[in-house]
């Protein structure tokens, strides 16, 4: 089980045992001053893509836990406001949603789509619609699209 730890700046990994108790926790990424993980997808190559609030970064985990940043879409002046907010111990709903941003506004989630799985969809808190863009890596297959019902 990957687990975003939004105000703990973390990626973390669980292991999930046979009556769904945790254990093994293990730190797969610390993310530093700007970046607060929220949504994340795997892709094929075993990457997880997590999206930052507040600063609209896009960052690829490649398996080896090294950071990669996919994009960003921010005002640095307005980062490093909310970053010092943060540090204070003021970080609030109200702080990350009165943030100004350029297009993007607080991307929060994001999904692998299209025939080939390499369209990124980026949702976000305080937008309007969905951004896309092509991925050079296609996404991970979802588990869940295995499902079969069965009557």
């Amino acid at each position: 089980l990957y687990v975003n730890e939004t105000f703990s700046r973390r990626l973390t990994r669980f292991r999930l045992g046979p009556e769904a108790e945790l254990s093994a926790r293990e730190t797969v990424s610390g993310f530093g001053p700007g970046v607060w993980p929220d949504g994340l997808a795997f892709d094929v190559e075993g990457g997880v893509w997590v999206t930052s609030i507040v600063s609209n970064r896009l960052v690829r985990v490649d398996p080896a836990g090294r950071d990669h940043l996919v994009l960003e879409d921010n005002d640095p002046a307005e980062v490093d406001r909310v970053e010092a907010i943060y540090q204070a111990g003021g970080l609030t709903r109200d702080v990350i949603f009165g943030v100004t941003h350029r297009r993007l506004a607080n991307i929060s989630s994001l999904a692998f789509g299209g025939p080939d799985l390499r369209t990124v969809h980026l949702g976000s808190l305080g937008g309007t619609g969905i951004a896309t863009f092509r991925s050079p890596v296609a996404g991970l297959r979802p588990a869940h699209w295995d499902v079969r019902r069965t009557a």
